[in-house]
């Protein structure tokens, strides 16, 4: 299943199980890269609601998360802090 984020992008709906990110989760720091995580961030779990809602989680990195999870997962995906627009 997948979550669709800003009408545009595909995104699994729950983390793969080839992701190198999942140790992070350990630690629940803000800092770990899930925190940036669209499947982390715009999921709603069973007992609450999103951290963000998916309409308004960036396109820019919503770009570029989907790149990644439709990669080999290698990399960090080239999250910007500041847009380019």
């Amino acid at each position: 299943m997948i979550i669709v984020v800003t009408e545009e992008y595909e995104i699994p709906d729950k983390c793969p199980e080839d992701c190198p990110f999942k140790p992070e989760l350990e630690s629940f720091s803000q800092s770990i890269i899930c925190m940036r995580c669209p499947v982390f961030c715009c999921t709603v779990p069973k007992d609450g609601f999103p951290l963000i809602e998916k309409s308004s989680f960036r396109k820019d990195w919503a770009k570029e998360w989907a790149k990644w999870f439709k990669g080999d997962k290698k990399e960090y995906p080239n999250l910007k802090i500041f847009p380019d627009d």
